[in-house]
């Protein structure tokens, strides 16, 4: 169900650049564009560019991920990418500014400090290859757009830009969504994240019990060898582009390969992204599948009846 969306993504691995981002936008819009699916960067003319499939206006559930692509560093900083890459971007440019002011005469021992800044933003286009496991809520998303038919726009799909940069790409989807007055408790929000490795699928939710015994229901539904499954409410662990949205209901999904004293864990081979479990991304596309066929209920627009007063009118 997912392999050939994994293929196509194969042309796609590096989604730091902008070019290359520019690249991943274009093909996701031409695919939408061949299901039918309307498509457009939200918020528009902001430098973080979200691609949305659907109408986020009328949407009642939204399906979401991010597709950007980290930055080569090593595993223990990998392991905190948003959060390291700022404190190494602002640290780099604090001590920049400070051998500048004490040493004037000596300026370019700046410009190693200047060079980790730009870097740790992923503005050298220093970005990983083999991004399998990073990709898998992508290919989650391309594959529900397929699968899932859905009438009156009430399904909309989001594709985050720059997790990697601090979620700012969520952030700025939500402060939009603030300014337009969408912000309601009628939205559901389901988040993919790192689906592809490990059968530890772990459901953080918020704000409603109801809504993630739903998707607990639609996703349990079917049967995964090995699998088991966790749920923390509200939790402080494992921030990701969610924690933009925590005055929404919503359920955010993850995979690890292991678990220790209620930790969740990612083996150091993980952060390297070479292998991915489509079986995996195959599981949560039958639960959401599943969960948005019981629950998205789609009524079809009533057709006005050919009367003489509707005909004169048209």
């Amino acid at each position: 169900m997912s392999k050939k969306c994994f293929e196509d993504l194969i042309f796609f691995q590096n989604r730091l650049s902008r070019n290359n981002k520019k690249k991943f936008r274009d093909f996701v819009f031409e695919r939408a564009g061949g299901l039918g699916l309307r498509s457009e960067n939200y918020p528009r003319f902001k430098g973080q560019k979200n691609i949305l499939i659907g109408d986020i206006r009328k949407a009642k559930y939204i399906i979401a991920t991010y597709y950007d692509t980290p930055v080569k560093m090593p595993a223990f900083i990998t392991r905190k990418a948003p959060l390291s890459n700022l404190l190494l971007s602002a640290i780099s440019t604090i001590l920049a500014i400070l051998l500048v002011a004490i040493f004037p005469k000596f300026f370019y021992l700046v410009i190693p400090f200047v060079l980790l800044a730009i870097y740790s933003m992923g503005w050298l286009g220093g970005g990983k290859r083999f991004n399998f496991n990073t990709s898998s809520g992508i290919i989650c998303l391309l594959t529900l757009m397929k699968e899932v038919k859905t009438m009156n726009n009430t399904i909309a799909y989001v594709f985050l830009d720059n997790h990697y940069k601090g979620f700012l790409g969520a952030k700025a989807m939500y402060h939009q969504m603030v300014k337009e007055d969408l912000i309601s408790l009628d939205k559901k929000i389901i988040f993919v994240d790192r689906i592809g490795q490990g059968r530890h699928f772990v459901f953080d939710y918020f704000r409603e019990t109801k809504f993630i015994d739903e998707v607990k229901e639609a996703i349990e539904l079917k049967v995964l060898e090995q699998a088991k499954f966790h749920y923390r409410e509200d939790t402080k662990e494992d921030k990701s582009d969610y924690t933009a949205f925590k005055k929404l209901h919503h359920v955010a999904i993850r995979a690890y390969p292991s678990i220790k004293d209620k930790k969740y864990f990612f083996p150091n081979s993980f952060y390297q992204d070479k292998n991915i479990d489509l079986e995996n991304v195959d599981y949560i596309v039958t639960g959401i599948k599943k969960f948005l066929e019981k629950y998205n209920v789609q009524v079809e627009e009533e057709t006005p009846k050919k009367t003489v007063k509707n005909i004169m009118n048209s």
